[in-house]
């Protein structure tokens, strides 16, 4: 199996076909780290569009809120929409479509299937690079290699140790000014190897240009990671720690071009809203 751990709650709306002002307006009022819009597409293939919402922005990718689409789908509308443990949900997405399964191992658990990002190492200027090590209250000489994925809009910034993870305390404004050039950057995934702890590696995700200061555990930085790290590691399998203060653990497959995680969900609120 391959399960995370200790997701950020999430809202969904389900057959929800609102213009895109009032999904903004909607995520704006929950005020969760992402807000998911669903609505059916196509009853014989099982095809749902999806969008994320942060309380500021559209997101491209996140893996918690369709763990948690998915996992209303399943539990709550398994008559509605003829579903049973051997469904294959697709979704419509920023992203390409993506596929959730059950993988019926006894846990209830929900295997996701996301695209792969392709990081690529990057060259900062000594200015860009510490004002970066300004900005995550961390000595520049910490800092071991910085990448990019392009498609995701992620910087990676590799450092020494996991001591110096679990010690950032970056500053969002201090982020959001600095002028990283060509490169479109919407959000910092801070790594090191944590092998001492028991994983391959260990991260903390900062996205203030999507109005979220930290991620507690994030899916869609973990579709850059393992690609990053098996090319440190040489392994396609990975045990990953999210060091946030809530934390989370993550095993992950790369299977080609994709990446496979799963996890597991718990409906906490359940309601109609009145728009």
């Amino acid at each position: 199996s391959r399960k995370c751990s200790s997701l950020m709650p999430s809202f969904t709306t389900i057959n929800h076909s609102q213009d895109e002002g009032q999904m903004k307006l909607i995520a704006r009022e929950m005020n969760q780290s992402e807000t998911a819009f669903v609505h059916l597409k196509d009853a014989s293939t099982l095809t749902f569009a999806l969008r994320w919402f942060t309380p500021t922005i559209e997101v491209n990718l996140c893996g918690h809120a369709t763990l948690a689409t998915s996992h209303l789908l399943f539990q709550s509308y398994r008559e509605q929409y003829k579903l049973d443990d051997r469904s294959i949900l697709k979704f419509e997405t920023l992203s390409g479509t993506l596929i959730v399964q059950r993988l019926n191992d006894g846990t209830d658990a929900l295997q996701m299937d996301f695209p792969r990002g392709d990081p690529q190492a990057i060259d900062l200027d000594d200015v860009t690079l510490k004002s970066l090590a300004q900005a995550l209250s961390l000595e520049p000489s910490k800092i071991i290699t910085t990448d990019f994925c392009a498609t995701t809009k992620k910087l990676i910034v590799e450092i020494d140790s996991v001591d110096s993870l679990r010690s950032l305390k970056p500053n969002q404004d201090a982020l959001l000014a600095i002028n990283f050039g060509s490169h479109n950057v919407r959000g910092v995934s801070v790594t090191t190897q944590a092998q001492d702890l028991g994983y391959d590696f260990a991260s903390r995700y900062f996205t203030p240009w999507n109005g979220i200061p930290e991620d507690p555990v994030n899916g869609s930085s973990h579709t850059i990671l393992p690609l990053f790290w098996s090319r440190k590691l040489n392994k396609t399998t990975f045990k990953a720690f999210q060091a946030s203060q809530r934390s989370g653990d993550l095993l992950i497959e790369i299977a080609g071009d994709r990446i496979k995680m799963a996890g597991t969900c718990r409906t906490t609120l359940s309601g109609n809203l009145f728009l």
